[in-house]
């Protein structure tokens, strides 16, 4: 699972970032994102460069600061530099190394979706994609299936480029769909995730400003009482 972990917060490093080539950088964002709350504390904080691309990224709930450098793409966690980053033609990341020597790799359909994440072969998440939105995800130890994901989503559109819903599913997921680095992310709001295990479900809903972008979200857990409220903090 160390493993795994470093993986998640790799895919944090470039959140908002649109490609391994920084001429392919495209944001669509109104505002600049500050740093998400959880419970009035920060827990994801942003600064940006001159260009108004991510620089880094404080993961307060790891501890974790993470840097990118670009012209070349230069990605660093917690001092650690990630090693032999490969691009395909699209500007997504189709593979990279770990500092313990583990390679990742990565697959797309032709339309730029994350199609599956594996690590050497001991880990992989297959993902299935129907009109720009991600409907479901099968995650693998191995060979053996671990989990099966489901994903329902509204009419609304995701302004903010984020993949946020962080439950339930393979913790790197949420982060790689974030990044613009790894495929597309979906083009709506999710509505509802669900997973095989009983009662294995959330619910999620929003608030939005007048750009559309998330000011917060909502997540009921769907046991009955327990829910989650985010904040969304934005530069003015």
């Amino acid at each position: 699972m160390k493993k795994l972990r470093f993986a998640a917060a790799l895919a944090m490093m470039t959140m908002l970032a649109c490609a391994c080539d920084p001429e392919h950088f495209e944001d669509d964002i109104d505002e600049p994102l500050a740093s998400i709350s959880y419970w009035g504390e920060d827990v994801y904080s942003f600064t940006y460069n001159d260009s108004g691309r991510i620089a880094t990224i404080t993961d307060n709930l790891n501890d974790i600061r993470i840097s990118v450098r670009y012209n070349p793409l230069m990605l660093t966690v917690g001092g650690y530099e990630i090693k032999n980053i490969k691009c395909n033609d699209m500007g997504y990341i189709e593979s990279y190394s770990e500092p313990d020597g583990a390679t990742a790799y990565c697959e797309y359909d032709a339309d730029g979706h994350l199609l599956q994440f594996r690590m050497d072969d001991f880990y992989k998440v297959d993902l299935k994609w129907e009109k720009d939105c991600l409907v479901q995800v099968k995650d693998y130890d191995e060979d053996d299936l671990m989990n099966t994901v489901n994903y329902e989503y509204k009419n609304d559109d995701n302004r903010n480029g984020l993949w946020i819903p962080l439950w339930p599913g393979p913790m790197e997921l949420p982060h790689l769909m974030t990044t613009g680095l790894f495929g597309k992310i979906p083009s709506k709001l999710v509505s509802r995730i669900s997973s095989q295990y009983p009662g294995g479900y959330n619910a999620f809903s929003y608030k939005l400003n007048k750009q559309g972008l998330i000011l917060s979200m909502h997540v009921d857990f769907g046991d009955g009482g327990s829910y989650d409220d985010w904040v969304f903090n934005y530069d003015d």
